[in-house]
């Protein structure tokens, strides 16, 4: 950005051009040598063993980078896949100050790449880099919610469930993560709901806890390391967000980053399919409704109950008749569609189960009925769409608008003097959350017994043959190609893929038409399909049992 003068003869500097950044390329042949009989590696580790498939990996993994390519490599157990790739991403990461997001299936993977492999990393190269463990949001504790919950807990709560509470809160003042592995007992899950961090209820830099806050401080340690660690699915709600927004470069789950690495990357299609699908169960829409209103020991719980003394303590301003006004909106209109919604939900899913039971021909614990057209079609299955799942429907969102009557309401609640937010802020967020889960648990229901059927989608019942509770409907996209093609290899410069099963017969062709690299440039694609470093006829025994 430039300033200049009338005459064009003086010019003030606002903002340098941005040039292109001078990249520095990784060394194969160097990042080998870190592998090799006489390295650091092999001192720190016992038993080393140079294999020449790492070494292959890692020179395919420098490539990608080098070139903004894609790197496809199946490397059986025992290879060294993870070393194989934390090599080539740290070294680049450091020389090019370009963060790079490792992408795992499992916790368990995850906690070996960030406990173990990445500390003896850390031992053996000379040049210093950090790394980060990025958990999901409701791992941490929230404090405005537990502050809340405290004081709830004084009017509701019995005192065991008090005591738990106050545990936590005690850790909170102490603790410098603020998530639950860093707790020294594994609370309530029900408690925890209450209390952890949460996308929908959280005020972001409105939230008077903005400066303590866990997810904040974990968020500066993210934005400062030079590898992030996450799993599939918290990478696909990235890339989601960012799709939406149209801006690769922007902060949304995870900061800015231009080179990827998925580990176990046979369940990208299925992380995938889960992400961008859509699902409601039993469970969880129950236990929605059950934050608005509950009844536990006699003892009424839930958000509603607390808005109710809210008005009365925190509200001194209120007028009487706004009050009243509110109290019937709860009273008369709110509470019972809640327990209209809660009836409705557990007759149509119980007739849901009933059905499935009876109609897929499956036997087992784990029961799944995929919905096609033909089966939309059972007069069964229409007679429980007309008499139970529309009027479901209808009850969610009746008690949505009830929702968006109160919250019009409380908005009106101005704040006390010498404050700057609303004595309700935080049930506010809650109770549009809240109404916002339960319009999404409606369009799920609308549509998983409709007639129609959306291409490229498929729907299903499962049931758990042991416990009447689960039941859940489900509608995934069939094929993801597309969307991981548009969202993924063509926003990322270096996208590295491996696993120990990735290729059918040494090909990879089953898996880029299923996970899009069929729609990738090819002339950025290498591939490699690696043999194992075991001599199984060797090495191993092949028992079989006569008697």
């Amino acid at each position: 950005v430039y300033i200049v003068d009338n005459e064009v003869q003086r010019v003030y500097v606002v903002v340098e051009p941005f040039l292109p950044k001078q990249l520095q390329f990784l060394d194969a042949g160097v990042l080998a040598a870190m592998l090799s009989p006489k390295s650091r590696m092999a001192r720190a580790l016992p038993h080393f063993e140079v294999r020449p498939q790492q070494v292959e990996m890692l020179e395919a993994v420098s490539h990608a980078f080098n070139r903004d390519g894609i790197a496809v490599v199946e490397a059986p157990t025992g290879v060294g896949k993870t070393l194989a790739y934390l090599l080539p991403a740290a070294m680049w990461s450091v020389q090019n100050k370009e963060r790079v997001v490792i992408s795992t299936r499992t916790i368990n993977l995850q906690e070996q790449i960030i406990f173990k492999d990445i500390p003896l990393l850390q031992r053996c190269l000379d040049k210093p880099f950090t790394a980060c463990l990025v958990k999901g949001r409701g791992n941490y504790l929230c404090l405005r919610k537990l502050e809340r919950a405290l004081s709830e807990a004084m009017l509701f709560e019995d005192a065991q469930s008090r005591e738990q509470l106050e545990q936590i809160a005690a850790w909170a003042e102490k603790t410098e993560d603020g998530s639950l592995s860093d707790l020294s007992f594994v609370p309530r899950r029900e408690l925890w709901e209450q209390i952890c961090s949460e996308a929908d209820t959280c005020g972001m830099a409105r939230c008077l806890e903005q400066k303590r806050c866990f997810v904040t401080r974990a968020r500066r340690q993210i934005a400062k390391a030079d590898l992030l660690v996450v799993n599939h699915h918290m990478l696909f709600s990235d890339v989601a967000i960012k799709k939406e927004t149209g801006d690769f470069t922007a902060l949304a789950v995870l900061p800015a980053y231009r080179r990827l690495i998925f580990d176990e990357g046979h369940s990208i299609e299925d992380s995938a399919t889960e992400y961008f699908g859509v699902k409601a169960s039993r469970l969880g829409a129950l236990n929605t409704l059950s934050r608005f209103y509950r009844l536990e020991r006699g003892k009424e719980r839930g958000l509603i109950p607390t808005i109710k003394v809210r008005l009365v303590h925190d509200c001194p301003r209120l007028s009487i008749p706004d009050y009243e006004a509110m109290l019937a909106l709860m009273d008369e209109h709110l509470l019972p569609a809640v327990a209209v919604c809660r009836e409705a939900l557990t007759s149509a899913f119980g007739a849901l189960r009933e059905l499935t039971a009876a109609k897929c021909g499956q036997i087992g614990r784990d029961i799944q009925w995929r919905l096609t057209e033909t089966v939309l079609a059972d007069p069964e299955l229409r007679e429980v769409h007309r008499e139970l799942m529309t009027p479901t429907v209808n009850y969610i969102r009746a008690l949505t608008d009830h929702c968006g009557a109160l919250l019009r309401r409380l908005n009106t609640i101005a704040p006390m003097e010498g404050q700057s937010e609303s004595p309700l802020a935080a049930e506010i967020l809650q109770l549009n959350a809240y109404a916002n889960r339960m319009e999404s648990v409606a369009n799920v229901l609308a549509e998983a017994t409709s007639e129609s059927v959306q291409a490229n989608t498929v729907r299903w019942i499962e049931i758990d043959a042991r416990n009447e509770q689960i039941v859940r409907l489900v509608r995934c996209p069939l094929h993801v190609g597309k969307p991981l093609a548009e969202w993924v290899y063509n926003k990322i410069s270096t996208v590295a893929i491996t696993s120990a099963t990735l290729a059918v017969q040494r090909k990879f062709d089953y898996l880029f038409d299923r996970i899009g690299l069929a729609e990738a440039d090819p002339g950025r694609i290498v591939t490699a399909a690696l043999d194992s470093p075991f001599n199984f006829q060797k090495q191993a025994i092949l028992g079989v049992v006569t008697d």
